[in-house]
């Protein structure tokens, strides 16, 4: 086919977060876009899929949205992550136990690779909450430990933080000097944010 020209405002063609726009762009200017479509493949319907071909489908959508993460487009993998979890989240028609656990294997890298890209991003309610939807069918798992113990401390949660980094270096005594950085870390926000809090309470009856 021959190539389209289309304009549109930046912010649909890479996002609102400024993170995401390339130096020099705003969310708010105009960009011309010429695109070529070179092929399409439409994916059968989720539900009329065999179990093998879904985990394939997954595993191709987690693969492009790995490859976002890579290239700074937390944004866009967030939402290519969301997608294909809503599929997972809805499957019941499971045959074997196997297939059962296949498919929570996939659901915790998902629900991992979420919680990192809602702390790049500056969500950190939603990447606890990811991280702990992922530790309910995997409780030991040191990568979601410390992402929802970072995504805690970076929201205030500072006593539950410094327990998911300890239990990190438990369960994996391989992350324990990377776990000790981050209690480190945790301790002196603490520490900034109970600074912050005594000034403010001074400086508010100080007023009064």
């Amino acid at each position: 086919t021959q190539p389209q020209s289309s304009t549109c405002h930046a912010k649909y063609g890479y996002g609102t977060c400024d993170r995401e726009l390339p130096q020099g762009i705003t969310a708010e200017d105009d960009l011309d876009f010429e695109v070529e479509l070179c092929g399409f493949d439409k994916e059968a319907h989720w539900q009329v899929m065999p179990m093998e071909e879904r985990f394939a489908l997954v595993e191709r959508v987690r693969a492009r949205a790995n490859a976002q993460v890579r290239a700074g487009r937390h944004g866009s993998a967030q939402s290519q992550y969301l997608r294909v979890l809503k599929l997972m989240d809805m499957t019941r028609d499971f045959d074997t136990q196997e297939e059962i656990d296949t498919m929570d294997r996939l659901k915790v890298l998902m629900l991992s690779n979420l919680a990192l890209c809602c702390t790049v991003l500056g969500d950190y309610p939603s990447a606890a909450m990811y991280a702990s939807k992922g530790l309910e069918l995997d409780e030991e798992n040191p990568k979601l430990l410390f992402r929802r113990g970072r995504a805690l401390s970076l929201k205030g949660d500072y006593e539950e933080a410094e327990a998911d980094f300890h239990m990190a270096a438990t369960v994996d005594p391989n992350c324990a000097g990377d776990m000790e950085k981050e209690v480190v870390a945790n301790q002196h926000r603490a520490k900034a944010a109970d600074r912050k809090q005594r000034n403010e309470m001074k400086n508010f009856l100080s007023r009064n």
